[in-house]
């Protein structure tokens, strides 16, 4: 490779860089992860939105769009899964038996938390 084209290469490396730097600074992370609009705090100001259950479950009464579902166990038992994935963090497609449709429950599957039909 001849110098010029070199540093050429260069240059436009360090150019696509930097271009690309920008771009993510300009975005807000917090803004491009989140899954619900407006803030906890104003949701959650007075302990009268929230009831306390046991072992630390919290049931949010029925205010607007969001609601966190009260723990549900539902019938039968999580089946057995002999083979497992190899991932660092799983993803949870689930948290309790409450957010799984019909009869299936929230079980450790072959990778993470998902929906299962019981035994």
């Amino acid at each position: 490779m001849r110098p010029t084209s070199f540093l050429v290469l260069t240059v436009f490396l360090v150019f696509v860089t930097l271009v690309a730097g920008k771009r993510t600074q300009k975005e807000n992370p917090v803004r491009r992860y989140s899954l619900v609009q407006g803030s906890v705090k104003g949701r959650l100001k007075g302990r009268s939105q929230v009831q306390h259950l046991n072992q630390g479950q919290v049931k949010r009464k029925a205010k607007g769009k969001h609601q966190v579902p009260a723990k549900v166990n539902k019938r039968g038992t999580c089946p057995t899964i002999l083979i497992y994935c190899t991932v660092l963090n799983p993803p949870k497609l689930c948290h309790s038996d409450a957010e799984c449709p019909g009869a299936k429950k929230c079980c450790t599957g072959h990778c993470g938390m998902t929906c299962l039909e019981p035994q």
